[in-house]
């Protein structure tokens, strides 16, 4: 069975792991009878290359001129241009592809709309996959639209039971039409080898640290944990704040910073190749975002055996976290709670994190390679039938 992939990027996000991992696990454990293409449409994966080539992954590339690289990415604005060069420069050229050489399976990730558009227009002998991941509110605009583009689509996943019940309340697809699909996003024998590294970063020490990993934008609500951390430090004097990733957002991040006078507490550290080695030796990692789908850095911060502290909201931490069992939840965009919550951390006995910090792995072990393989070919068994 031929199976494509369709994830343009701009940017270093976690999506990129988790279909990297599924392409590997699919074409792993199913011994090869699922044969995994990456569609790079204007060179996002070309750093990937030589890793597809050394793990027999085939890679189609649509567009190869220089101008993706040239434009910039950073800003609602900007971003959004650079889409829209995808959308229109990949259009005759997916078209194409897909009347001349339809895989089997086509898995659509939620970047751009392009595949499902063109599936709704034309008469492709494939079957699309939508692969939805921190899903957006559904406008009355938006949600119109997914019910037309979704009428000819195949099945759709997604990574919490809170995005299946937002679908079904919204009447977008038909309700046999939905799955649950975690994300492929642990390579167990690789973390295990990276979260042993030591830390570079002189002013970071094992349990010196409070943990932020993730794009720097409005979602990841950065700007909520450095305020929060502000009254932390009037009572945790010894404690850092470490935040990993890039985006739009940093420069006002720094103005924060400096406006607050925590140049020596705080450290934007950009975007790391290796999270691992700063999950296993944080205090805690906190998750401040305004929406997950149930978080990426939450389970593997699980697998890390490292206490997890998330903002309730939409639409999937609670379940990660097993309502608290596994970790502590505050309101969203709160920070009255997320002080309240942390200082409930801070308060909990070394038994206490332990246990949730059991129930956490047991739960993020549910997003292995092999468990989103065997998830992947239960629902391909199971839409068979119907």
């Amino acid at each position: 069975m031929n199976i494509y992939y369709w994830l343009p990027f701009i940017g270093k996000i976690g999506t990129i792991a988790a279909v990297v991992n599924s392409a590997i696990s699919l074409q792993k454990y199913s011994k090869d009878n699922y044969k995994v293409t990456i569609i790079n449409a204007v060179g996002e994966w070309s750093e990937h290359l030589d890793f597809f080539k050394k793990n027999n992954i085939k890679v189609i590339t649509l567009n190869n001129s220089n101008i993706f690289k040239k434009l910039p990415r950073r800003g609602f604005f900007f971003s959004r241009l650079t889409y829209f060069y995808i959308f229109f420069s990949c259009f005759f050229r997916l078209k194409k592809l897909l009347h001349n050489n339809p895989p089997d399976i086509f898995v659509a990730h939620l970047i751009t709309s392009l595949p499902l558009i063109l599936n709704f227009f034309y008469s492709f002998k494939t079957k699309m996959v939508l692969k939805t991941s921190g899903l957006p509110k559904l406008t009355l605009i938006r949600k119109y639209l997914w019910k037309i583009v979704l009428k000819k689509i195949y099945f759709v996943t997604a990574a919490t039971q809170g995005t299946i019940s937002y679908l079904e309340k919204n009447k977008v697809v038909n309700k046999d039409k939905i799955f649950i699909l975690n994300d492929a996003m642990l390579n167990c024998k690789k973390i295990q080898k990276l979260k042993f590294e030591n830390l570079t970063n002189t002013s970071l020490e094992k349990g010196n640290f409070i943990l932020g990993v993730g794009r720097l934008t409005k979602q990841k609500n950065f700007a909520l944990l450095i305020k929060s951390f502000v009254e932390i430090i009037k009572k945790y004097n010894n404690l850092k704040l470490a935040i990993l990733g890039e985006g739009e957002d940093r420069d006002d991040l720094n103005k924060l910073i400096q406006k607050n006078n925590l140049n020596n507490k705080v450290y934007l550290l950009g975007y790391q190749k290796n999270i691992f080695k700063f999950l296993k030796n944080c205090k805690c990692f906190i998750q401040s975002s305004l929406w997950e789908d149930p978080g990426f850095v939450s389970i593997e911060a699980g697998y890390c055996n490292t206490p997890v502290i998330s903002s309730d909201c939409d639409h999937g931490p609670k379940e990660l976290l097993l309502a608290g069992k596994a970790g502590f939840l505050f309101k969203s965009n709160n920070k009255r709670d997320l002080l309240n919550v942390f200082e409930n951390f801070m308060n909990s006995s070394k038994s206490e994190i332990y246990k949730k910090a059991v129930y956490l792995k047991k739960n993020s072990k549910l997003f292995s390679m092999y468990s989103h393989y065997s998830q992947f070919n239960d629902i391909l068994k199971s839409m068979k039938t119907k």
